[in-house]
């Protein structure tokens, strides 16, 4: 053994074994600290868009988009997507469309990560925006309490201005507050975000000025039942009359506030027209809220209108009744005190008609001391009318006594 440590070439070739196994072993801690280069796919990165928000709408820009990064592996297991932004830079560009626009990415503290889109561009346009106005409409989701009821809602400001592309506007249907009344029982007033309608539903890119309004929905319990009176009938052709009306109910239940119902005596029905009319005729009339009115019952009323051809009668010295009579004061009729009037209307009726169904007046209250032509007002049955006379009028002097 000695003999073989004391030869050279022995010593010589146990030194390089030793060298060879020295250097695997140096070389073997050096890789086990050497970085390799990893790759890592991040799905569903928000793509961001750079463009002037007040004056464009963009459109045809994908929501999200996929990014492939490569680095350092110590790197590489910190990629998330908080960590990446992608975005595209249209801040100098003008309306219309852009093809191929890069897509530009940023990385947050993953040094030696190079990362690339997916896609690499994309196509966009941007689309001048406009504005419109809008009538605000109020939807009521929910009921009151039972006995209450919704009464006519109240916006401020009733129309609003939308703003948004040209095809965007197009799209729009209604703007809506929305107002959750289940289980009211009294009046509803607050601050409401407007919801923008489309064919589709909610829409998106349409901004509105304002953006909250102001709402009132009256929420009424009481009620009166009272009768429904014509407020105005047409004549039918001349040579016609009518004979009768028949509605469908005579009474309608009418909702409003306490001191307004409390004076009620009728309800208004809408203005009949008749106009050349010359036989029966069937109508259906809404009723629309009048007066202080929230809520009215029946909505519609059925009227069935009889005419038929009229005939004329003549009414001799019907006397005048005077109105307004102050105290202290002497009151004469000069010419006439008394008057003829021929009479209109469906023979049924007129036949049954007498001088005591006929009554003219005249008011004085608003009459100072002197002579005044003042017209007279003729009282008659339903359906009957005066014919044949220009201007009833008397002359009276009013003195002191």
């Amino acid at each position: 053994m000695d003999k073989w440590l004391q030869n050279d070439t022995v010593a010589k070739l146990v030194a390089f074994l030793l060298a060879v196994m020295l250097w695997l072993v140096v070389s073997d801690e050096t890789n086990q600290f050497q970085d390799h280069d990893t790759n890592n796919i991040v799905s569903n990165v928000v793509l961001d868009a750079y463009y002037d928000e007040d004056k464009f709408e963009i459109r045809g820009l994908p929501e999200t988009i996929t990014l492939h990064a490569q680095g350092p592996d110590p790197s590489i297991k910190r990629v998330e997507a908080s960590r990446l932004q992608a975005y595209v830079d249209l801040r100098n560009k003008e309306a219309g469309r852009h093809k191929n626009v890069p897509i530009q990415v940023k990385t947050k503290g993953l040094p030696g990560v190079e990362v690339s889109p997916q896609p690499r561009s994309v196509d966009v346009v941007l689309e001048e925006k406009r504005s419109e106005t809008f009538p605000v409409e109020v939807e009521i989701i929910g009921r009151p309490e039972a006995k209450y009821h919704i009464g006519e809602p109240v916006v401020d400001p009733g129309r609003v201005r939308l703003f948004g592309s040209k095809s965007t506007l197009k799209k729009v249907r209604s703007v809506k507050a929305l107002v959750h009344a289940e289980g009211a029982t009294e009046t509803i007033s607050r601050s409401v975000s407007l919801q923008i309608y489309g064919e589709d539903g909610l829409m998106s890119g349409v901004e509105a000025d304002p953006q909250v309004i102001d709402v009132e929905v009256p929420i009424v319990r009481t009620g009166k039942e009272v009768p429904l009176q014509w407020n105005q009938i047409t004549e039918p052709k001349k040579g016609y009359a009518v004979k009768n009306v028949k509605l469908s109910t005579n009474k309608v239940m009418v909702y409003g506030p306490k001191d307004y119902i409390k004076e009620l005596k009728n309800y208004p029905l809408p203005k009949l027209d008749l106009s050349n009319a010359t036989s029966d005729r069937t109508f259906k009339l809404p009723l629309s809220l009048s007066g202080e009115a929230v809520k009215v019952t029946p909505e519609r009323v059925n009227v069935q209108v009889e005419i038929v051809e009229g005939t004329k009668k003549t009414m001799k010295d019907v006397p005048i009744e005077i109105q307004g009579k102050k105290e202290g004061f002497d009151v004469q009729v000069v010419s006439p005190d008394r008057f003829d009037l021929t009479l209109f209307g469906a023979p049924s009726i007129l036949k049954n008609v007498e001088k005591e169904n006929v009554k003219g007046s005249i008011d004085l209250a608003d009459l100072p001391p002197g002579e005044h032509h003042v017209s007279v007002k003729v009282d008659l049955p339903k359906y009957i009318r005066v014919v044949d006379e220009e201007d009833l009028t008397v002359t009276v002097r009013i003195q002191k006594k």
